[in-house]
């Protein structure tokens, strides 16, 4: 069905709606920034394992393409996963298998800081 007129002005302001909503989590989030860090810093801890699951996760892999881009044993990936899930630092899209992480990962830049602490590279 063609977008009419009326439904395309809808459109725009909803995508605009929708990015003012986002701009608004973005500055909350940034605010709140020693917060998060420090959850993830317990979440995390010194655990190298976790550390190398967590940073493997991108949206586009499997628990399988995560153990082995990290080589870390399957069951091990598994069970960091669950930590990791259950602390809600990442999720599993439905129906995919897939794995991600929350936005407020990428906002704060979470990534940068585990690589730094474990002196890890790569896992793009």
């Amino acid at each position: 069905m063609p977008e009419t007129l009326e439904t395309h002005k809808e459109i725009v302001a909803i995508k605009k709606e929708v990015s003012d909503i986002k701009a608004t989590q973005e500055l909350a989030i940034l605010l709140e920034r020693d917060k998060y860090e420090k959850y993830v810093e317990r979440v995390i801890g010194n655990s190298l394992e976790r550390a190398k699951v967590f940073l493997a996760v991108n949206g586009f892999r499997k628990q399988i393409e995560i153990a082995n881009l990290t080589g870390i044993k399957p069951p091990n990936v598994a069970r960091a996963i669950k930590k990791l899930e259950k602390a809600q630092l990442v999720y599993r899209i439905p129906e995919t298998g897939i794995y991600a992480k929350p936005r407020w990962v990428r906002i704060l830049n979470i990534e940068e800081k585990i690589k730094e602490k474990f002196k890890l590279s790569g896992y793009d």
